[in-house]
């Protein structure tokens, strides 16, 4: 039985670079992973190839794109954005992806955040002309291979379709999305109540000690994925002041970290921090010990200008 995220990734800050040891323990879907350059076989056309912000492809998949608005549609006017922005759709119960989608280019998606059974989600792509330019979708269970329904917890691969055709809309559109994951329910298994996904786990019922375990270090995982491992925000420094020391893991999360992040770093992650140890840890602090495992904090110092743990 697999007992933790980091039973599968053990996951270390080592000079500021995420390092995973060991194979991840579910396999991909037929459609898993990042979202598909949308721009491969449908290349930017008319003004908008003069707007770099507004070109939905990528090459960089780690790298954020471009959220000019927050919902809303832009165009390009003498090499300049141009937005109209709009109000937000509410919550959107995510359903099953329609038959024969496979071929349907997929908006490009950013700043992904699991709360609970929430899934909240920036996307981009063509659209703004009057169609329904992104739809969320799961791929069913049927269609998942089978090593990655053999495990606990399952996985579900979420895509956000976008239909829309660039031949045919000359317009990029923006919305920050609240996806309901509930409807996952159909990947929960006998072992509890996480669903894993290409975005992180979800909570779609009552957590028991192992689900806490695996959702508070998945979070914590994902969010620390966000702050840039190894880049210069992350472990930047002057002196040893800069470099945080102690320990930044939620209560009931497992796992070692090791060196490699400064104070401004960390302060961007203490609310993270909090709300796992508010909302996933402390419910259920009274029946379920913190996993065993894990290590001691270690000291930092600040070598050539990065944090780094001290040897």
């Amino acid at each position: 039985m697999q007992r933790s995220l980091f039973h599968w990734c053990k996951i270390s800050f080592s000079f500021g670079v995420l390092a995973c040891s060991g194979k991840l323990a579910v396999l991909s879907e037929p459609v898993d992973g990042a979202p598909t350059d949308i721009g491969s076989d449908s290349p930017v056309t008319g003004s908008l190839a003069s707007c770099p912000d507004l070109a939905p492809d990528y090459t960089d998949l780690d790298a954020p794109h471009a959220q000019l608005i927050d919902c809303g549609v832009c165009t390009c006017d003498a090499g300049q954005p141009t937005c109209t922005p709009q109000e937000c759709k509410p919550l959107e119960t995510m359903g099953r992806c329609p038959e024969n989608s496979d071929s349907v280019p997929e908006a490009l998606a950013a700043r992904a955040a699991i709360v609970g059974s929430t899934l909240f989600l920036d996307v981009k792509g063509y659209g703004g002309c009057g169609r329904t330019d992104f739809r969320p979708c799961y791929v069913q269970p049927e269609q998942s291979t089978v090593a990655s329904q053999s495990l606990y917890p399952r996985r579900a691969t979420i895509r956000v379709l976008n239909p829309t055709l660039p031949s045919d809309c000359d317009k990029v559109a923006f919305q920050s999305l609240q996806i309901g994951l509930r409807t996952l329910l159909e990947f929960k298994s006998e072992e509890g109540n996480l669903v894993d996904s290409n975005f992180g786990m979800a909570a779609v019922g009552e957590l028991n000690c192992q689900d806490m375990w695996l959702l508070a270090s998945n979070q914590l995982y994902y969010q620390l994925e966000k702050l840039g491992p190894g880049s210069d925000s992350y472990a930047a420094c002057d002196t040893d002041a800069d470099c945080f020391t102690g320990d930044y893991l939620p209560s009931c999360a497992s796992g070692c970290f090791a060196g490699g992040m400064n104070q401004a770093t960390f302060a961007a992650l203490k609310p993270e921090i909090e709300r796992i140890d508010t909302e996933i840890c402390a419910p259920l602090a009274e029946q379920c010990q913190p996993e065993p495992g894990g290590c001691s904090p270690s000291s930092t110092t600040c070598r050539n200008g990065r944090c780094a743990q001290r040897p």
